[in-house]
């Protein structure tokens, strides 16, 4: 995708007022359980909660902002987060901060260097005894692709709502990767809104 469809992608997400309403709007209630990887600053996890009063748990490898993020919910017992990155595996890692606000951090570019920890996702299902997510954010820097290829490959895709993802256009054949992907979760999701590497979703029929 080159700069001017993406320009065009974007324009298109701000015109639905995406972040707002289509990031938001889900049928979720006070028992119902998020995962919000790659959780930032929490801003995405505040929304949700302040909305649903959901369960969340939240993933964020850099540690100046997962700190941020248990301070900011530190009151709140139904948030819980986790210093990792998820993964297809287990172990560690260099993290690579972009810029002075760091929202760009991505195992696959260069930047800054930071080392990290990351999970195999089915660990956490494992560890944390989820059976079923309503709701699973992912916006991780080129993860995405490892992340949802692991869910497939375990099976867990089936025991997730709603998947709301950023696709990032920086790894090899990504363009690819995306569409094997979505080849894939057609099968078990349907798509409910797209737009190509900003945000999609995919419900699970």
């Amino acid at each position: 995708m080159n700069k001017e469809q993406k320009k065009r992608q974007i324009d298109a997400w701000n015109a639905a007022n995406g972040d707002k309403k289509l990031r938001m709007d889900y049928a979720l209630s006070s028992e119902s359980v998020v995962l919000d990887v790659g959780a930032f600053r929490g801003d995405w996890t505040q929304q949700i909660v302040d909305r649903y009063d959901c369960w969340v748990y939240a993933f964020e490898p850099i540690h100046e902002f997962f700190d941020n993020v248990v301070s900011r919910f530190s009151k709140n017992k139904k948030v819980k987060v986790f210093n990792l990155a998820l993964l297809d595996k287990t172990g560690f890692s260099v993290i690579y901060r972009s810029g002075k606000s760091g929202d760009g951090s991505s195992l696959f570019r260069e930047g800054e260097e930071e080392h990290i920890k990351i999970k195999d996702i089915e660990e956490i299902f494992i560890e944390q005894n989820i059976n079923y997510i309503d709701l699973m954010k992912l916006n991780v820097e080129g993860a995405e692709y490892s992340i949802l290829d692991r869910l497939i490959q375990t099976n867990r895709v089936k025991n997730i709502g709603n998947i709301q993802v950023q696709f990032h256009d920086f790894i090899k054949e990504d363009i690819l990767k995306r569409e094997k992907l979505r080849e894939i979760l057609k099968k078990s999701h349907t798509e409910t809104y797209c737009f190509p590497f900003v945000w999609e979703n995919w419900k699970l029929i």
